[in-house]
């Protein structure tokens, strides 16, 4: 492979965001290559063991989120699916029946990477995995390549558009775009998947969120009941408290129960929020208003039952920067809105929209939103409220 690359897209971040960004471009006859650091695809669900693909619907009986965020749901249980098996969404139960559970279901984080890896070679993107992005050249108001590092040489990749779904804005970091870290803090987790008596579970190690905010030691590491997200110090702190309350808790279940065994723990830090993309048009937590202008899709709160909310397109761009659009972890959010959008279904539905406007921006080298619009309804998305309830 050449030192320098050249493509009409550059998806970087090969999490769920970056699998429906970069699918949803090259069914747009682009040439796409994704970037990826780790060596599977899917970040936090796959990687991190995050394997609950939270709810595409409302809670009340009704699909909000479609398009490829439908599609990665169902492909993550194409071979079979580990807990919360949909049945009346996916075998077409009444609508009494379906607003009895939720459209969501726990994966099996493997097959699901080598599908999502599968359907993307299947249309056509180029991944490149185990390189690592450390550098963008920037000119003016569009960035001109990105540099990543791989096992044999640095490589420049020249592209017409960008996404960033790296999960903390990286390419807007880099480029001296405006973005923040989130400050309130992330608590410790560890997910893990454990075998007891022959049975295969899953351990949500730090689900449930704390308002206290204590500190302890735990051996050499000082453990903060909240973590500060796109701080290197940080991150390490939770990396290594995460690993030693992870193996207490494996050394007691050892000792209290010989059939325990560990079989998986997470390959990426369980950290959901980490640095985002910032301005004063981020999407916000409103429930007496969850309409917008230019919204490219809907997601659900996945924390409470009839909450849904319009997703703006201006979370997912800075003005200064024409060529590079956000998905996923690292879209324009204030707090609240950040712990919905972080969720598998909505990454799938920002991911998707910064696909067809890094196509978009790549062809016209501009972004009319009715056009947007258009072409994401073309691709089977629902773009508001209105329409899911009509």
């Amino acid at each position: 492979m050449k030192n320098r690359l050249k493509y009409d897209v550059v998806v970087v971040g090969g999490g769920v965001a970056g699998v429906a960004a970069a699918l949803a471009s090259a069914r747009k006859g682009k040439k796409v290559v994704l970037i990826e650091k780790q060596c599977i695809l899917g970040g936090l669900a796959t990687s991190g063991l995050i394997t609950i693909y939270l709810p595409i619907c409302d809670g009340k009986g009704h699909q909000v989120s479609f398009g490829i965020s439908e599609e990665l749901l169902r492909l993550s249980i194409k071979n079979g699916c580990q807990r919360k098996y949909p049945q009346p969404w996916l075998e077409g139960g009444s609508f009494e029946e379906k607003a009895e559970i939720r459209f969501e279901t726990q994966f099996n984080p493997y097959y699901f990477a080598l599908e999502m890896e599968e359907l993307l070679k299947t249309n056509g993107v180029d991944i490149l995995y185990d390189a690592y992005m450390f550098k963008v050249t920037r000119k003016d108001d569009i960035i001109e390549s990105i540099h990543i590092d791989t096992v044999d040489d640095i490589k420049e990749i020249k592209a017409n558009s960008f996404v960033d779904a790296t999960g903390d804005a990286k390419i807007f970091n880099l480029a001296d775009i405006k973005t923040r870290n989130y400050e309130k803090g992330n608590i410790l987790a560890n997910w893990y998947y454990y075998i007891r008596d022959g049975k295969l579970e899953l351990k949500k190690f730090g689900t449930v969120e704390k308002t206290e905010y204590i500190e302890r030691t735990t051996g050499e590491v000082i453990v903060k009941d909240r973590f500060v997200g796109g701080d290197y110090d940080s991150l390490n702190h939770f990396i290594k408290a995460a690993h030693h309350e992870s193996l207490t808790e494996f050394t007691n279940e050892i000792k209290n129960d010989s059939s325990f065994e560990v079989v998986a723990i997470p390959m990426m830090a369980n950290m959901r929020m980490t640095r985002c993309l910032d301005g004063e048009d981020k999407m916000i937590l409103n429930d007496d208003d969850p309409y917008v202008q230019d919204s490219i899709g809907v997601v659900a709160d996945w924390r409470r039952r009839g909450y849904i909310y319009e997703m703006p397109f201006s979370a997912l761009y800075d003005p200064k920067l024409k060529n590079v659009f956000a998905a996923g972890r690292c879209i324009k959010t204030d707090d609240e809105m950040w712990d919905v959008t972080r969720a598998i279904p909505a990454c799938a539905v920002s991911g998707e929209a910064a696909g067809i406007a890094a196509t978009i921006y790549a062809e016209e080298k501009e972004i009319e939103i009715t056009v947007l619009r258009d072409e994401l309804k073309k691709a089977g998305q629902i773009l508001n409220i209105r329409d899911i309830y009509e």
